[in-house]
C-alpha cells in the first residue's frame, strides 16, 4: 500500500454504495471487484492490516477534533443491501458534525454524512481493518466530506475530499444501552424493502463512540472500502474499542438483503 501508518497519541474521538450486486461472496467479492471498478485493483486501497510495531509516531500532527459530537439530533436508520447506515435529518447546514486538525489538512472541516457497521458471520470476524493481525467482530465508520467542496457528491470525487473515522467494536458481558435505539430501529426494518428509513429518536454521535482510556488512533491516506474503491479518504481508525454484547452483534447478523441472505 502506498502510504505509511502513522500513530498520533493524545490524551486529551458510507461506503459509496452503488445500485450494482456487488458483495462478499465468491462470485461477486473483493476478488472480483475490479473487474466492474478498476480503482479496486490500485494500489493505496483499503483496509489495511494496522500494525502497530512498524507504525511511526505522529508528533506533529496536533489532536483530531471534533465539532457537535455531543449534540443531539433526529436520527434514523436504513439498510442499502450492504451494510445499515445511520444518518441525521433536517440538520441546518451550519449544525452538522464535523472533524478538523490531526492529519486532516489544515484549516479544512469535514462534515459528517452518515455512519455504517462492518460485521462477521461470528465474533471471531468482521472488522475491516485488523490491528497488528488481530480481527475485531465489527467496525463503525463514520464518513465525512471535505466542506471547501459544494457538497457530498462533490467531494467524493476529489482527491481530498473524504474523511472516515474508523472505531473497533469488541464483544462485553455488558449490553451497550447507547446502541439499543439503533439496533430496535434495525428490528422493525425487518421485511421492508431497502432504502427504508426507520426513526429512531434523537442521537449524539458521541453516544455511540464513548469509549475509555487515550484517544489514540493510527491514520493514513487510503480508499474506499467498498466499490467504487476511490482512493481519497483519510482514515483515522481509533484503537480504544467500543463495547458491545454478543447479543446487541447476533440481532445485527440477522439483517439480511434483497436476496434474503444474510448480510455479514
Amino acid at each position: 500500500m502506498s502510504s505509511s501508518i502513522l500513530f498520533a497519541c493524545f490524551l486529551g474521538s458510507l461506503p459509496l454504495v452503488l445500485s450494482s450486486d456487488w458483495g462478499y461472496l465468491p462470485e461477486n467479492g473483493p476478488v472480483v471487484w475490479g473487474q466492474h471498478y478498476p480503482t479496486c485493483n490500485e494500489f493505496a486501497q483499503s483496509p489495511l492490516d494496522l500494525d502497530l510495531f512498524t507504525a511511526e509516531p505522529s508528533y506533529g500532527a496536533g489532536e483530531l477534533k471534533t465539532i457537535g459530537y455531543r449534540t443531539l439530533h433526529n436520527a434514523t436508520v436504513n439498510q442499502n443491501g450492504h451494510t445499515f447506515t445511520v444518518s441525521f435529518k433536517n440538520v441546518p447546514e451550519d449544525e452538522h458534525p464535523m472533524i478538523h486538525g490531526g492529519s486532516l489538512p489544515p484549516g479544512e472541516k469535514f462534515s459528517f454524512v452518515t455512519l455504517h457497521l462492518h460485521w462477521g458471520s461470528d465474533s471471531s470476524r468482521g472488522s475491516e481493518h485488523r490491528l497488528t493481525g488481530y480481527e475485531f467482530p465489527a467496525e463503525i465508520h463514520l464518513v465525512h466530506w471535505n466542506t471547501k467542496y459544494p457538497d457530498f457528491p462533490s467531494a467524493a470525487q476529489e482527491s481530498d475530499g473524504l474523511a472516515v473515522a474508523g472505531f473497533f467494536l469488541q464483544v462485553s458481558n455488558q449490553t451497550n444501552v447507547n446502541y439499543a435505539p439503533v439496533i430496535d430501529g434495525l428490528l422493525k426494518l425487518a421485511g421492508h424493502p431497502d432504502h427504508f428509513d426507520v426513526d429512531i429518536g434523537h442521537l449524539s454521535l458521541h453516544s455511540l463512540l464513548t469509549t475509555k482510556g487515550a484517544a489514540d488512533h493510527l491514520h493514513y491516506k487510503g480508499s474506499l472500502t467498498t466499490p467504487p474503491c476511490t482512493e481519497n479518504v483519510f482514515w483515522n481508525v481509533f484503537l480504544d474499542p467500543i463495547n458491545i454484547s454478543e447479543e446487541q452483534l447476533i440481532k445485527i447478523r440477522s439483517l439480511r438483503d434483497g436476496h434474503n441472505q444474510p448480510l455479514r
